[in-house]
């Protein structure tokens, strides 16, 4: 099963133009993307195994192209503010309503829905669909993926993914970006959604 390691920082709104530039010299730039993300509540045989069910529609801001992806992880085992679960995903060429009624019709129930804005930037190795994501198990050794997120009423945040996610590299691809001091962020956008709704 795919193996998602990855590591969030925080980005003050500040830091937001500089972070651009910052990216714009060091990566490859793929474009930039409209995600509406549609989470459904865990089936009771999934609990213990599932953190999050949801299902996105990704738009590319270029040419307006549309695809979908149903997306299943597992709970965190990572340590550092590194994020390391499991991730199925299977995509198709739009279907985003009709997959949602399809959810609806099998009794899932949805819990949350939220808007991300990403700017998605590598280091130029494989992708599938020309949307900057890599393909499960194709990373080169050392490779990895930047990804500039904004999400209303959260901010805006730093994701890098890489295949090689110890405590070691990751400092040095935050040191070689000028990055240090940022806040790292160890919960996911639905965990950091939900506690914003409790407040």
């Amino acid at each position: 099963m795919p193996i998602e390691t990855e590591i969030k920082l925080r980005i003050p709104e500040p830091l937001k133009e500089p972070a651009q530039v910052i990216l714009a010299k060091n990566f490859r730039f793929f474009g930039k993307f409209v995600e509406e993300v549609v989470f459904f509540e865990i089936p009771d045989y999934a609990k213990d195994d599932l953190s999050t069910f949801r299902v996105k529609e990704i738009t590319a801001c270029a040419d307006g192209h549309k695809y979908c992806s149903v997306n299943t992880k597992g709970f965190d085992r990572g340590e550092n503010g590194i994020l390391e679960r499991t991730e199925n995903q299977f995509q198709s060429n739009g279907g985003f309503c009709k997959i949602l009624s399809m959810m609806e019709i099998l009794g899932h129930k949805e819990v949350l829905r939220y808007t991300k804005i990403r700017d998605s930037w590598s280091d130029g190795v494989k992708t599938i669909h020309g949307f900057g994501r890599f393909d499960p198990g194709t990373f080169p050794d050392g490779s990895f993926k930047v990804e500039l997120d904004f999400i209303p009423k959260l901010g805006t945040f730093l994701e890098i993914e890489t295949s090689d996610m110890s405590s070691r590299s990751m400092e040095r691809i935050i040191r070689d970006l000028n990055l240090e001091g940022l806040e790292i962020v160890d919960k996911s956008y639905y965990e950091l959604i939900k506690e914003r709704e409790k407040d």
